[in-house]
């Protein structure tokens, strides 16, 4: 178990690091389109604004008027060429174009200026930067929109997987085992479905297993009850035969009496030793096979056949026994052959016509011999409960030394077969 508990630490840990690196990978990329989207834009704002707004500065006709403007300035307040302070007020108050100089300027060039003192030779440049901001705001706005472009869907896909997954988990809640739990994809939360899922298979099946031990368990109890009452009934019967009226006087009588009743005290025993084999029978194991032996079929038939008749006469019923046919050789398991002929009986008790004949009988046919039990349904055989677990242990003990039971209902006539093999071919079949 610790081996296993090992086992599942590192995939644990391996799927958490899967898990931490995809979501990196995600914000990662996002990240990286911002800024490529950022720069871009500042980029492209920044050639519009050149190629748009400084070329229509920079146009001759503008940089006359502005140079025309400053002449004016510089003669209204009688400007001298070093009072900078002066000039640095109407560049404030005149964005667009500016004119740089300096103290070596000289007199004569394209742009010149008259001030109080001396003319100065004179630069224009752009000193427009009134977009800047603008395409500032725009190029953080789109690198925004960028992000979430990447981020929105990721984040949507998780939310609606988790409203799946809940809603998956709220059915399981409620106790339906049988839904799957399944997400599409290879994202964390499918993972995660997944192993919920798996989870659910592992409960569903322990579920199933304890399920399928109740109801084995119930199967054995009742197997028991309907092996074990036969004995107790025959035992109970002859005892009370012995103790009633009729054999007064008949010691002969009633010691047979006490001996029948005895001899189903010990078989009542055998069946207690051998709870085991039900075990077997019913949780679907493998059983081991009894050890079967060569006996005289028409003598064992006869003499189960005949007890068999005898005690349902005693209990009211009509029995008819056909002779079994001479020379009949049988490999079969003694113990379990009289429990057949025990659960026969039990179900003949229980759902047998007493006003009608029970008729059985030996039929042989090539290599095997066939029992017949036939007997009409009493009228309320339907209101009696029945878990047919009689026949099923019959037929399984009959299986296990190489025959069948096989039962039938037709009207109001009721047939159990069973069939038995001759020692050649149980010797052949084992």
């Amino acid at each position: 178990m610790n081996n296993a508990r090992s086992e599942k630490q590192p995939k644990i840990a391996l799927r958490h690091s899967r898990i931490g690196l995809r979501v990196l990978l995600v914000m990662l990329v996002a990240m990286v389109l911002g800024v490529l989207v950022y720069v871009g834009v500042t980029r492209l704002g920044a050639w519009a604004q050149n190629s748009i707004v400084y070329e229509r500065l920079f146009s001759e006709d503008y940089k006359q008027r502005m140079l025309h403007d400053l002449q004016n300035y510089v003669s209204d307040n009688d400007i001298s060429s070093s009072d900078y302070m002066q000039i640095s007020v109407w560049l404030t108050n005149n964005v667009g174009i500016g004119f740089f100089y300096n103290e070596d300027a000289p007199e004569e060039g394209d742009y010149t200026i008259t001030f109080s003192d001396r003319t100065v030779s004179v630069v224009p440049y752009v000193t427009s930067n009134a977009y800047d901001q603008e395409i500032a705001l725009a190029a953080a706005v789109l690198a925004l929109a960028a992000v979430l472009l990447i981020i929105a869907p990721y984040a949507r896909r998780i939310s609606s997987d988790i409203t799946h997954l809940s809603e998956d988990m709220a059915v399981i809640a409620g106790g339906d085992l049988s839904h799957e739990i399944k997400l599409k994809g290879k994202t964390e939360l499918a993972e995660l479905a997944q192993s919920f899922d798996q989870m659910r298979q592992a409960i569903a099946a322990r579920m199933e297993r304890e399920s399928d031990a109740v109801r084995a368990n119930q199967e054995l109890i009742a197997a028991l009850s309907h092996d074990l009452r036969t004995p107790l009934t025959k035992q109970s019967s002859y005892l009370e035969l012995a103790l009633s009226d009729r054999f007064r006087g008949d010691e002969a009588g009633m010691r047979a009496c006490v001996e029948k009743a005895n001899k189903a005290t010990r078989e009542l025993r055998e069946r207690i030793e051998e709870l085991f084999s039900y075990f077997l029978v019913f949780s679907g194991e493998t059983a081991e096979a009894p050890v079967l032996e060569d006996m005289d079929g028409t003598q064992v038939l006869t003499h189960l056949l005949g007890e068999q008749a005898e005690f349902l006469r005693l209990r009211g019923f009509k029995a008819e026994t056909q002779s079994v046919p001479e020379g009949l050789r049988l490999r079969a398991y003694l113990p379990a052959l009289s429990r057949i002929f025990d659960n026969m009986t039990s179900n003949i008790l229980r759902y047998a016509d007493p006003e009608r004949s029970v008729r059985t009988y030996v039929v042989v046919n090539g290599s095997r011999a066939f029992v017949h039990f036939d007997n009409s349904i009493r009228a309320d055989a339907d209101k009696r409960e029945g878990t047919n677990i009689g026949c099923r242990s019959a037929a399984r003990q009959a299986e296990l030394m190489g025959g069948s039971l096989r039962t039938e209902r037709t009207g109001n006539h009721y047939y159990a077969i069973l069939e038995l093999p001759f020692p050649d071919e149980a010797g052949a079949n084992s």
